[in-house]
């Protein structure tokens, strides 16, 4: 065999692991096959979608993940690799055990009293440090979190939901609710923690490898005990939840970093001969741009589309036709992006594309606004008939006391 890997996954040796196996195994009819490379073991899980899977077993730890990461990527060399690992909730009232945490962003954490190649244990107050820091605050790779965040509006999240946001991660196992609030104070988006992560990042830095965390809660690390009946038990069903998500990403679409082209089944039926978006002269009447998943979630089910992956820009399309009010004219061609996240920088870029490679005529933005006027209440719909960038012409003052 071909010790060539699209994707590779780094799964600690207890818990995670054992997820990975079933689900795959599953998926594919067949049981994990053991390759031995560069003396190191890795387990190939088949081929999903044209991606070959392959998984690494790695230690718990910064340096333990490192380690695994780099020896999988000098024998296997991924496009990209994915952390699979168990994580700490941050929201208990919004979240709920065994939901799925993506990373967007690590907020790498130290301490000043941390021992070198030592995982610290915070349980105690006394166990606190005095000094807590995050200097480095890497983002993952935007076309993995693209992938994700698009798979999401196809999982059913009766089983688990799927939350995207910054994780803490760096050498500590800590149960303790006032280290936690002190944590958060360093980031209030945060959405949970983890160990491994800063290794990830860290080895595939240096390689120019794409990465990302998927992560599932299996605890709140504060210091309570659990209420859940068999502890073992649902921390391997929440394992699953991670895993499972793993495959239905790519069950969606391959994770290949260079030379895929979209799988014909999700061509737009308007388009017999679709590959690729920068290979076909369609002109769009209207472009629509969203930026949050939670306003994209109410679109998309009123849109009769499927996702198209351009691999030159890592983007997303959704294309649709909407028949106008009068019958018998042709109907609306319409694109959709979707940003995953808010800011004019964002905005300038998806819009460029837009009009770029889709010769786009109308440009719309969606989303949610805040109200400046007493006759304006929550749930009506806004129209701009003029922008203004208030920040532009802003400076900064002297606050008055």
């Amino acid at each position: 065999m071909d010790p060539q890997a699209d994707v590779l996954i780094v799964a600690d040796i207890r818990t995670s692991s054992k997820a990975i196996f079933e689900v795959f195994k599953d998926a594919t009819g067949e049981q994990a096959q053991p390759e031995l490379v560069n003396g190191h073991i890795y387990h190939y899980l088949g081929e999903i979608n044209t991606t070959r899977v392959f998984m690494v077993l790695s230690e718990l730890g910064t340096k333990g993940v490192e380690y695994s990461v780099r020896n999988g990527m000098d024998a296997l060399s991924p496009s990209s690799v994915i952390l699979v690992s168990l994580a700490a909730g941050f929201r208990e009232y919004e979240q709920s055990f065994g939901d799925i945490l993506v990373s967007q962003q690590l907020v790498i954490y130290e301490f000043d009293s941390a021992a070198p190649d030592e995982i610290k244990r915070i349980i105690n107050d006394k166990d606190i440090p005095k000094s807590v820091r995050s200097d480095e605050r890497p983002h993952a790779s935007p076309w993995l979190i693209n992938r994700f965040q698009n798979a999401e509006p196809y999982w059913d999240n009766t089983r688990a939901k799927v939350w995207f946001g910054p994780v803490f991660s760096a050498d500590a196992v800590f149960s303790n609710s006032k280290f936690r609030d002190r944590l958060q104070k360093l980031s209030r988006r945060a959405i949970g923690a983890e160990i491994g992560g800063a290794g990830l990042y860290t080895a595939c830095q240096d390689r120019k490898i794409d990465w990302i965390l998927v992560d599932t809660i299996v605890d709140w690390s504060d210091g309570r005990k659990d209420t859940v009946d068999d502890i073992a038990k649902a921390r391997e069903n929440a394992a699953r939840n991670a895993a499972s998500f793993v495959l239905h990403t790519i069950q969606l679409a391959p994770l290949k970093g260079n030379g895929y082209q979209e799988n014909p089944v999700r061509q737009p039926y308007w388009h017999n001969n679709w590959r690729n978006t920068t290979d076909m002269d369609f002109r769009a009447d209207i472009g629509i741009i969203i930026a949050l998943e939670e306003e994209f979630q109410e679109l998309f089910p009123q849109i009769e589309a499927k996702p198209v992956f351009n691999n030159d820009t890592k983007q997303y399309y959704y294309l649709f036709e909407k028949q106008r009010a009068l019958k018998g004219l042709t109907p609306y061609r319409c694109v959709t992006a979707f940003m995953g996240g808010m800011g004019p920088t964002q905005a300038a870029i998806i819009s460029d594309r837009l009009l770029d490679q889709f010769h786009t005529i109308t440009l719309v933005n969606i989303g949610i606004a805040g109200s400046m006027s007493k006759d304006v209440f929550v749930g009506d719909v806004i129209v701009a008939d003029q922008v203004d960038e208030y920040l532009a012409s802003s400076k900064a003052m002297v606050a008055l006391h």
